[in-house]
């Protein structure tokens, strides 16, 4: 505390008058009173209180952070199993074509090499569902992009109701535009979830939801069914073609 019996034009911290004459300067606070008025204890406190309510917004941004970090380090949780569970798809996939390749004779590492490649793009195409059936709009391509954007997604909420509006990062029609027939559409969506549950889904309509296939699964499914097709001629009628992960196989039925 330093006392002053006159001097400049001040104002008294407590009273909040004019303190010209016997008036009295807080260190602590940086604040003049009159003598009269003086209490140390109520300019202080005001301080610290003031200083606790500066240090608030500290504290606040402090857990905003933690919370931050927190949510930051739960996504790359997410992301660390997403890509567990994918190296186990793709060495699965891996073993399976060099399984299937192994049947036919081959070897060596450039079967080891086409094999991981094949795996690759097999887990990439599990994002895909191929749609077959559907109209196509006559008109501008930004007309025609929004007239199946529109159908598509009704499509996908009639078999799964809950917004997926995010999930679908790309839509487009595949192959030359020809008259009279409707090209496909390929939809990629953020999870191959969503695939499954819309390929197990009977839409009608002559509306069709597919595996997006690699050229070496068209060929093998292709094979299958040429292989079907001449036994049913042959006279085999108590056989059925069944799907597995969008893949043909032949099966016997016991009821013929």
């Amino acid at each position: 505390m330093a006392y002053s019996q006159q001097g400049d034009k001040v104002f008294c911290f407590v009273c909040g008058n004019p303190a010209v004459k016997k008036r009295i300067y807080c260190s602590d606070c940086s604040v003049w009173s009159h003598l009269s008025c003086a209490d140390k204890k109520k300019c202080c406190e005001q301080n610290v209180q003031t200083s606790d309510n500066d240090t608030l917004p500290n504290q606040e941004n402090l857990v905003q952070t933690i919370n931050s970090l927190s949510a930051i380090v739960n996504d790359m949780k997410k992301v660390i199993e997403e890509l567990v569970t994918e190296n186990k798809k793709l060495r699965e996939e891996i073993e399976h074509v060099k399984s299937g390749k192994q049947q036919t004779g081959e070897s060596g590492p450039e079967v080891e090499e086409a094999a991981v490649e094949e795996a690759v793009e097999r887990i990439h195409r599990s994002h895909n569902v191929i749609i077959r059936g559907v109209p196509e709009y006559q008109g501008e391509a930004a007309q025609q992009k929004q007239a199946d954007e529109e159908i598509v997604m009704n499509l996908i909420k009639s078999a799964i109701p809950s917004d997926l509006g995010q999930s679908v990062l790309n839509l487009t029609r595949l192959g030359k535009l020809i008259p009279n027939r409707c090209r496909i559409i390929k939809v990629e969506f953020n999870n191959p979830n969503i695939v499954k549950k819309l390929i197990r889904h009977r839409f009608g309509n002559n509306i069709f939801f597919n595996t997006d296939l690699t050229r070496l699964q068209q060929n093998r499914a292709f094979a299958v069914r040429k292989e079907f097709k001449r036994r049913r001629d042959n006279g085999e009628n108590n056989i059925r073609l069944r799907y597995y992960n969008g893949m043909p196989k032949i099966v016997e039925t016991k009821n013929e």
